[in-house]
């Protein structure tokens, strides 16, 4: 019976250790303004952006930058671009718009960027949407 105890005690152990190591590696929301930094490639012409904003997240931000013209609408899973600089994405045939970014915490924790309105924003991030026909 002691054994079955130590056992439980180790994995409770474990299983705390795990979930504070996932907590501190999830961005959370940074106040204040921040420096972001833009690049949009349509068809092989790159544009950069730098934008100052106290945005929290993503979606705020091109919500507000209206030099970028984004249109988005909310889905299942959150909010979806589905136009930028009066580029419009086709979602059955293409071209669509993905986005990723090097050094969003968000993005770099889970390895590509979730939906925009799960992106928080930290100062200086960079981010890249590429209007493609291919995945």
């Amino acid at each position: 019976m002691k054994k079955n105890t130590k056992w439980i005690a180790i994995g409770i152990a474990l299983i705390c250790l795990i979930a504070l190591g996932t907590w501190s590696w999830t961005s959370k929301q940074e106040e204040g303004e921040k420096t972001i930094f833009i690049d949009v490639l349509i068809d092989g012409n790159k544009q950069s952006f730098t934008v100052k904003s106290d945005a929290l997240t993503l979606k705020e931000l091109l919500e507000e930058e209206t030099s970028l013209q984004a249109v988005m609408e909310d889905s299942t899973y959150g909010a979806l671009l589905t136009s930028l600089l009066g580029h419009r994405q086709d979602m059955d045939k293409g071209p669509w718009w993905l986005f990723s970014s090097d050094n969003n915490k968000d993005c770099v924790a889970q390895n590509m960027c979730p939906v925009l309105d799960q992106v928080n924003l930290s100062d200086q991030d960079a981010f890249l949407f590429e209007l493609t026909n291919d995945f």
